[in-house]
């Protein structure tokens, strides 16, 4: 099956252009809505292409939407890290991970790996892919979905109430599914408290989003409670 799947490079797509490129951020705020525009932004997320790519810069980001898109290689790395963990296992992977408000994920394990996982996110230019369902946090019930064993997480840094945040994980994953999180390091400690149930930790993994400058990208950690490849727990965390 591994060999299967190997690697291959992302095939060039047509893209939708809005005729700019998209300014570098002096702060990322990752997607999902938390405003009350949501419906504006799933209704602008409409696009000329059936296919965007997030890492093509003729996709816009909805900054409205706290929409930030991570570098390709943040994206292929943590989507190796659970290709590793599923031992590449087609069936596995699709049962059992769902990319939570992180399209960019999904998109490698799609158009590189064929995978269709489950991507729950409010942004329907990417319901190109099998395993899209529109969803918002604060309308969506996630209990119709799942329960899944591995949960990747970018959600917005304000707007939405943590301990919200935390239930609608714990509805998703069941009992205690391994949990990755991104979220700004100066508020670890109210993450860690909303998210005690799962029992999270700094990681020495290191995150890059595509259009905030490389001197912002230490503002921003990987939680986990698991280890992957490439994924390591800090000891005691701080």
């Amino acid at each position: 099956m591994r060999a299967s799947l190997q690697l291959t490079r992302l095939k060039k797509i047509k893209y939708w252009s809005r005729g700019q490129s998209p300014k570098l951020s002096q702060e990322a705020h990752p997607i999902e809505s938390t405003l009350d525009s949501e419906s504006e932004c799933a209704a602008s997320s409409k696009s000329p292409s059936d296919r965007p790519s997030c890492f093509s810069l003729d996709t816009e980001e909805h900054r409205e939407c706290q929409q930030y898109f991570y570098s390709e290689n943040t994206a292929r790395r943590l989507a190796e890290a659970v290709l590793a963990f599923y031992e590449y296992d087609n069936s596995a992977i699709e049962s059992n991970v769902c990319c939570l408000c992180t399209p960019a994920i999904a998109e490698v394990l799609h158009v590189e790996y064929n995978m269709n996982v489950t991507l729950l996110d409010i942004d329907d230019r990417f319901a190109y892919m099998p395993g899209y369902h529109h969803f918002d946090m604060t309308t969506n019930d996630p209990t119709k979905f799942g329960p899944f064993k591995t949960i990747i997480f970018d959600p917005p840094y304000f707007g939405i109430d943590m301990d919200q945040m935390a239930r609608a994980v714990q509805s998703l994953g069941g009992s205690r599914p391994q949990l990755l999180v991104a979220f700004r390091r100066r508020e670890e400690q109210q993450l860690l408290r909303a998210f005690n149930a799962f029992n999270l930790r700094p990681t020495t993994f290191a995150l890059e989003y595509a259009r905030v400058k490389p001197a912002k990208w230490t503002n921003y950690g990987l939680y986990a409670n698991c280890d992957l490849i490439g994924i390591k727990r800090l000891k005691g965390g701080k």
